[in-house]
């Protein structure tokens, strides 16, 4: 795959969302970084120790939050319109789990564990009014992170992790935004015999999946360990199964036959043979291969848009920009 690569001289970045061909930082207030190097500062100042940020593609809704932390800031129009929490247990131990949905006609809603660690919410970003619930609540006993909606809007993915502990990845389908949620039985468990270091959705039927070497699998298992492959939805069954000779951690699709890895830096790595295509060595990604990161480094800023095919790492000096031409 052809690709082009430039660099954005910054002074200091906290966290990095697409919106357009623009890169923004919300945590720092706003400041915009454009494709001609140009640099518009922030005109809001947020404390706090936030770190990271996800936004609407207009970016007229966006929320900060600490990765390890309780606590998150919802904005609009870059002005803060309410704070949100997640559940104190093990909140330093493992990812935030929020995200948002977005939906033609209807107002972005954010999904999240306001009140416990496995009880998924939904509620409207501005107000905070939630979708009502059928029933009683009975959640299991699931730790829920990397939360993430398929593009039209019908599935929720949530990446997150069982004791003692393991990584597993529930997928739940969403209900109509006006209508009540049901989030406490998952529509699938992602079928693997390891754990799952990442998973990203691959259009609206397919998430792509890693499978980080955890331990020894029995003969005939599905998912061999150390694995990269696309699991449908629908049918749950897997396909474009590879070994590839690398660690696998955060991911970001490139069509339905290639995939970014980003555990260390960038790595383009081809789903049907597990080949890695080329590599930028000079992008420190961070180690990233679960939703439980206390034990790891900081990670750095990164920006992903698998529809766009391109992607930006912030480290200290430079944000490092690679798009590609296609699959």
């Amino acid at each position: 795959m052809k690709f082009a690569e430039r660099e954005i001289e910054h002074g200091s970045v906290r966290s990095l969302v697409w919106q357009g061909d623009d890169l923004i930082d919300w945590v720092a207030g706003g400041t915009r970084f454009s494709p001609d190097g140009t640099i518009t500062a922030a005109t809001a100042c947020f404390a706090g120790d936030f770190d990271a940020a996800i936004a609407t593609i207009a970016g007229d809704i966006a929320v900060i939050y600490k990765r390890l932390g309780t606590k998150a800031i919802v904005l609009e129009n870059g002005q803060v319109v309410r704070e949100i929490n997640r559940s104190f247990y093990h909140a330093n131990a493992y990812e935030y789990p929020i995200c948002l949905w977005e939906r033609k006609e209807n107002p972005t809603m954010i999904i999240h564990c306001p009140d416990d660690y496995n009880q998924l919410e939904i509620e409207d970003a501005v107000s905070g009014r939630r979708l009502s619930y059928n029933g009683k609540r009975n959640p299991p006993d699931f730790f829920h992170s990397r939360l993430s909606t398929n593009p039209s809007g019908t599935y929720l993915m949530s990446a997150g992790w069982v004791w003692h502990p393991m990584d597993v990845a529930n997928i739940y389908r969403l209900p109509n935004p006006k209508g009540t949620s049901d989030l406490d039985t998952p529509f699938a468990t992602v079928d693997t015999a390891n754990e799952v270091s990442a998973c990203a959705w691959v259009k609206d039927e397919l998430v792509l999946a890693a499978n980080a070497d955890s331990y020894e699998i029995e003969e005939g298992e599905p998912f061999t360990s150390g694995s990269l492959g696309l699991w449908s939805v629908q049918s749950k069954q897997w396909s474009r199964l590879s070994v590839p000779n690398t660690t696998l951690g955060l991911l970001m699709p490139l069509g339905e036959d290639h995939v970014i890895s980003f555990y260390e830096h960038p790595k383009l790595i081809r789903v049907s043979d597990g080949v890695v295509i080329n590599e930028w060595s000079h992008i420190e990604s961070g180690k990233q291969t679960s939703s439980i990161i206390h034990h790891i480094d900081s990670l750095p800023p990164i920006a992903i848009d698998s529809e766009g095919l391109r992607f930006a790492v912030a480290n200290k000096k430079y944000i490092n920009v690679v798009s590609f031409e296609g699959e």
